[in-house]
Formats: C-alpha cells, structure tokens, sequence
C-alpha cells in the first residue's frame, strides 16, 4: 500500500470539496457519511479498535491499556457479586 502522503495533490482537492458527518450507533460503532459535491455520499462503518489502529497507534495501545483495566475490574466486580 502506498503511503498517504505520496498523494498530496488529490488528498488537497479531497479535503477542500468533500465533508464528513459521523455519530456513534448505540454499539459505539462509528457511522460516517462522506458527502460528495454532487450531492452523493459513502457511508463507512468504522468500530473504534480499527479507526483507532489505523489512523493513531498510540491512541489505539492507550485505548487498549485503558479497556484492559476496565474489563479487569468489571471482572472483579462480577466475582465479588457472585
């Protein structure tokens, strides 16, 4: 896969005419709509662990570290429960 940056031009010309609209579905799953000057649109699903991974590693090993911990603790709690 070539690197991002080796398309500047077209990225440029991408940015100024295309917008996104994005929210979260109640799964958390990211829905985002690409909106197109001729009024079209593409519609990407994103979960957070692949948007995370792909565009910000270090966000992704600290989203990680961070739910790792909260799943450890809900299993704590769910053993004193029990």
């Amino acid at each position: 896969m070539e690197p991002f940056e080796r398309f500047a031009e077209s990225n440029a010309t991408i940015d100024e005419y295309a917008a996104i609209i994005a929210e979260a579905d109640e799964d958390g799953i990211l829905r985002a709509r690409v909106l197109l000057p001729n009024n079209e649109a593409i519609t990407l699903t994103v979960e957070p662990s692949r948007l995370l991974f792909g565009v910000d590693r270090e966000a992704y090993k600290l989203a990680l570290n961070t739910c790792r911990g909260a799943a450890a603790s809900k299993l704590s709690v769910d053993e004193e429960a029990a």
